[in-house]
């Protein structure tokens, strides 16, 4: 594919033509393509994110799982994901919003409210990094999206106001880095099927 672009890697009749190994030249080509590649660079993440919490899941806890794809922000989530714990007789499913963001930007991710309304539905926010190594870096913070069950106020259980806010997409709700938790990809996996 003559000038097809890949994450910032150019490809030509003559293969893939490998990017210098610099930490700030692989983060200002993330950079811009975050900018004016967004979907490639999320779907990357979606990847990076599945294969670390499958990893845990499969490998290291022999737990079968099944991953559904949203096509589009109907519904509020992007994955769905059913974990099936054998010993106990039963399949627990997460509704997964995903949002990556290059480290250091703090700024407060946009949720279509309607992820609130799934028994299980949560934030998945990927910030990553290009370590010293050329290789990706990334934590990830996590936000159980439900709502107090006591008074049906607008907040939600880790106080999120769920005022809506109007955008070009519809309405969203905005939940900053201080409504997450930090976690590992083993924790991630407690949390998402526990």
């Amino acid at each position: 594919m003559a000038g097809a672009s890949v994450i910032g890697v150019s490809m030509d009749s003559g293969g893939v033509q490998d990017p210098p190994c610099s930490p700030q030249a692989i983060t200002d080509r993330l950079r811009l393509d975050s900018s004016r590649n967004s979907h490639v660079v999320e779907r990357f993440m979606e990847h990076v994110f599945l294969a670390d919490v499958l990893e845990e899941l499969w490998i290291r806890r022999g737990r079968p799982a099944m991953v559904a794809h949203s096509e589009v922000d109907a519904t509020g989530f992007d994955l769905a994901i059913q974990a099936i714990d054998e010993d106990a007789g039963h399949v627990l499913t997460t509704s997964v919003q995903l949002k990556a963001t290059l480290r250091g930007n703090n700024n407060p991710v946009k949720l279509n409210p309607k992820l609130w309304n799934h028994e299980r539905g949560c934030l998945v926010w990927i910030r990553y990094w290009v370590q010293p190594d050329c290789t990706l870096g990334r934590t990830y913070l996590w936000h159980r999206c439900q709502r107090r069950p006591s008074d049906g106020a607008e907040v939600d259980a880790t106080g999120v106001v769920l005022r809506h806010q109007e955008t070009k997409g519809g309405d969203r709700i905005r939940v900053g880095g201080s409504n997450c938790e930090e976690v590992r990809s083993a924790e991630l996996a407690d949390l998402l099927f526990s």
